[in-house]
Order: structure tokens, then C-alpha cells, then sequence
């Protein structure tokens, strides 16, 4: 209820803790016993999550706080200081740490506005393997690469994070338990809904979009990143063996590709589908994964379909070449509806992803990024309002300009939360932005040519599920709503 309301019963996913999963590998592969509590999938509270942290009595209880999407990653610090308090106020004492996309960036804050022992600059991963592994044989845990601490004196120190990761770790799957994660409503129109899992095959992106905060991570300081963006894959081997273990040890066939930019690398995506292609059970594979327009390359398609791709998620984000231009997005907007229908001709189906309140947006840019959607008319869609998420060049904007309009509390960087806060643009307050884009969600699943569109592809059931979706509208405080 606190970050998707109502929406959290059955509409979003419960998908594999994908970083949780690598820190894991990482950890074992260094000697070390590990045991993943996934808060989220298990449906515990932060009392309830807390008295098993402590029943455990691990040597280190790391917090991990990222999200399926980097947006989501500011949204999560919500439970997990909540977590982080309940264990601290518990005996036995426990020594705890917190990482994630966020925390790289705003480490000193964090550290100080919550009961952690230590947090974890950069990526996370080895400064948490680092300060287990020193509390296991009695070193020094300060001496741990990318630690934050507080000395005696109250200060917060902190250590030069390390280099990324060469290598992308593979996942441990094999510490959750399958029966707990299910995939998207959308993802579940072209397979089954569980079992379900996500997975990285890549780290990273090459682009600098001014509201996406992905590369927070892969920038702390770390000497090998410093000028340009860190991106590093997998090789397909490794992917399709993840994909392997999951298709025979879980019955998986319903998989996201979490890596925002799946598509970036044209020979290595040809190479993963060769070897996808071969698979046996190649067929009943329903994959997802995101792109760009402009990684949308011919001859392409038909081999992801082959591979079992199908969904595309493209980050569309407006219609107007003035907004794209003013984020750093890198593409022309006159390439959209050509690259949508020709990966609806390979039998793909898209998820269009569109920003409402981008620097530069006003009334009639929105209302174009309307009609452009209702044209297009994907499978499904998704409309964000901008915002201000820790890392982002708007956050750091924001942060110097006026603070006041940042979110007060982190589960307002949620997108389905009451306490949603947006950003204003030069034309259009916060209050507006909220408007605007809850009306485009609504305008766009309530139309009748989409309804039709829905009902034929995917049945008579399904657009009806769509169109009863929209009689719970979303509860706002900024928009003067009670509570739910």
C-alpha cells in the first residue's frame, strides 16, 4: 500500500532481487554463507522482517536497496530504513549495511539519517563482501574499499569506493524461493505469469539522459569510469546458462531483462539470440527487455523473436523534439512510430514508456504525447511524471535551486504513491504534472479504438480487466485526496 496502493494486490510484479542475488555469488565465491530474506516477496512488514534478521544473528546483515528499475531504487529506502530501525532496536545486537542506487550518491545523508552501522559507496558488492569477510576473521572492517562509518566523534568517514565490477556476477537463484515472484499483468498477456524471474546481462548504460539515474552506481569515484559512462556485459554464454538453470530448476519461461539497455550492443544481442535459439525450449519462452529507438537495427527483430522475445520496452518518453532534445534522449521523435510498427511486425509486442513533465513540457507538448500514444496504440503502456530521483542531473538541479520541491519523504519518489511529488516545469506546477498524468493513463486505457485493439489480440477478458482497472483511481495528497 505505502508505494503502489491498491495496485500492489495483484497489478505490479513481485520480481527476483536481482542485486541481492549477485552480492550473493560474489560472497559465496569468497568463502562466505549467505541467506537471503526477500521483505518484499514474503509480504513481511518491517517488524515482522527485523525479528528473523535478528533470529538469524548473521555477522553482517546488509540492507540492499535497489530497485527492478533504477527509478524505483529511492522508493525502496522507505522500508528499508523502517527495517533498518526495528532491527537496531532488537537484541541481540546485529551490525548492519546499507547499499544501493541511491546511497551511492547521497551516502553521507543516509548514513546519518539512519541506524545503520555502515553504508556502501558505488556499486556495493565488494565493500559488503569486504566488511564480511574482515568480521569473520578479525580485521579491520574500516579498512573495507567504499565503507561509510561514523567515527567517535559522530562524523561520517568514508572510504574511496573501488573499481565496477569487471565482470556482470551471475544471480543466485537457487537461495529464493520460486513460488514467490510473479511477473507483470502486461508481461503475463503472452505467457505464463509465474514462474518468473529477472536477470542482468549487462550493467551500465552508455547514455546520459537527464532523468535517469542508472549510471549513480558506476560513478562514485571509481578511477576506471571517470569521463565516461561503465557499462560491461555478460558474455551470451553466461546468460543463456542463468536462463538454463532457471528453465530447469524453477520451470521459468516468464523473464525480464532488467538492463535498460538491452539492446546497445547489436553483436552481442545477435550472439544471444543464436544460442537462445537453439534451446528446446526455445518456444515457450516469453522474455522481456527494453529498448531504444535507435537500437532498433535491421535484421534484428526476427532474430529476438526466434529467441523467444516477446515484449520490447521502449522509453518513448514524449513527442516533441524539443523535450527529447532538452534530456539528452539522442534520438529523433520522427523515428517512433516507425520503429513501434516494425517491431509489432516481428510479432513483439511494445510497452511504450512516456514521461509526463520533462524540462520544457507545457499543455500542448503533453497533449501531443497523447495523441502520439493513442496512435501508436501499443499492447501496453506506462506514463511517469518527471522526477527528481536521487543521482539525476534534475535532482541535482533541484537540490541547489530549491529543495522545497524535492519529496519529503522517500516513498513520495514512488510513481503510484499517495505522497507522490513531482516536479513543476517553467509552464506546469507539480499539482498539474500529477493531473496531466494521471489523465493520460486513464484517457489512454478508457479508449475505445485500444479497448477494440486489446480485446482482439488478447481476448474480450483482458480489455475488460483494463477498463474495470480504472474505477480505483489512484489516491494523491498533492492533489488534496484522503488517504487510502
Amino acid at each position: 500500500m505505502l508505494i503502489y496502493q491498491h495496485l500492489g494486490k495483484s497489478v505490479s510484479a513481485v520480481t527476483t532481487p536481482v542485486w541481492c542475488g549477485m552480492a550473493a555469488t560474489v560472497a559465496r565465491e569468497r568463502g562466505l554463507s549467505v541467506e537471503i530474506l526477500d521483505c518484499e516477496a514474503e509480504d513481511l512488514d518491517a517488524k515482522s522482517a527485523a525479528e528473523m534478521v535478528v533470529a538469524a544473528r548473521p555477522r553482517l546483515a546488509a540492507v540492499v536497496a535497489y530497485g527492478h528499475q533504477p527509478n524505483a531504487s529511492c522508493q525502496n529506502l522507505e522500508f528499508a530504513t523502517s527495517l533498518l530501525e526495528e532491527v537496531a532496536g532488537r537484541p541481540p545486537y546485529v551490525t548492519t549495511m546499507i547499499f544501493g542506487l541511491a546511497v551511492a550518491t547521497l551516502w553521507p545523508e543516509i548514513l546519518d539519517a539512519t541506524v545503520a552501522v555502515y553504508a556502501a559507496r558505488g556499486e556495493g558488492v565488494e565493500t559488503v563482501v569486504s566488511a564480511a569477510l574482515s568480521l569473520r576473521d578479525g580485521g579491520v572492517v574500516t579498512e573495507a574499499p567504499g565503507l561509510v562509518w561514523r567515527q567517535g566523534d559522530g562524523l561520517v568517514h568514508s572510504n574511496p569506493p573501488p573499481p565496477v565490477m569487471e565482470t556482470v556476477p551471475r544471480v543466485a537463484y537457487d537461495l529464493m524461493d520460486a513460488g514467490r515472484y510473479r511477473a507483470h499483468n502486461h508481461h503475463a498477456l503472452t505467457g505464463p505469469r509465474a514462474p518468473y524471474a529477472s536477470l542482468y546481462a549487462s550493467l551500465g548504460c552508455h547514455a546520459r539522459c537527464s532523468f535517469c539515474p542508472i549510471q549513480a552506481p558506476f560513478k562514485d569515484g571509481s578511477p576506471n569510469t571517470e569521463g565516461a559512462n561503465a557499462y560491461r556485459l555478460k558474455p551470451p554464454a553466461t546468460v543463456v546458462g542463468e536462463i538454463d538453470w532457471l528453465a530447469e530448476h524453477w520451470g521459468a519461461r516468464t523473464i525480464r531483462f532488467d538492463d535498460e539497455m538491452f539492446g546497445l550492443n547489436q553483436r552481442w544481442v545477435r550472439a544471444l539470440c543464436g544460442l537462445l535459439a537453439g534451446r528446446p525450449y526455445v518456444k515457450e519462452l516469453n522474455l522481456w527487455a527494453y529498448a531504444r529507438v535507435d537500437t532498433v537495427k535491421d535484421g534484428l527483430l526476427p532474430l529476438l523473436r526466434e529467441a523467444g522475445f516477446r515484449w520490447l520496452c521502449l522509453g518513448i518518453e514524449s513527442a516533441d523534439q524539443g523535450v527529447l532534445d532538452a534530456t539528452r534522449k539522442g534520438y529523433a521523435a520522427s523515428e517512433t512510430e516507425r520503429v513501434v510498427r516494425e517491431i509489432e511486425a516481428a510479432g513483439i509486442e511494445v510497452l511504450a514508456n512516456y514521461i509526463v513533465g520533462l524540462p520544457g513540457d507545457t499543455e500542448e507538448t503533453v497533449e501531443a504525447t497523447v495523441a502520439q500514444a493513442l496512435t501508436l496504440r501499443t499492447a501496453f503502456l506506462n506514463v511517469y511524471a518527471a522526477m527528481p530521483y536521487v543521482g539525476i542531473q534534475l535532482w541535482e538541479d533541484t537540490r541547489k535551486r530549491d529543495p522545497s520541491l524535492l519529496p519529503e519523504r522517500w516513498s513520495g519518489y514512488s510513481q503510484h504513491s499517495y505522497r507522490t511529488r513531482p516536479l513543476p516545469t517553467a509552464a506546469l506546477t507539480a499539482e498539474r504534472v500529477l493531473r496531466l498524468r494521471d489523465a493520460f493513463h486513464i484517457r489512454y486505457y478508457s479508449d475505445p479504438g485500444y479497448l477494440q485493439m486489446v480485446a482482439g489480440r488478447f481476448g474480450p477478458a483482458v480489455a475488460n480487466e483494463m477498463h474495470t482497472s480504472l474505477t480505483k483511481p489512484l489516491a494523491r495528497a498533492l492533489l488534496g485526496h484522503p488517504p487510502p
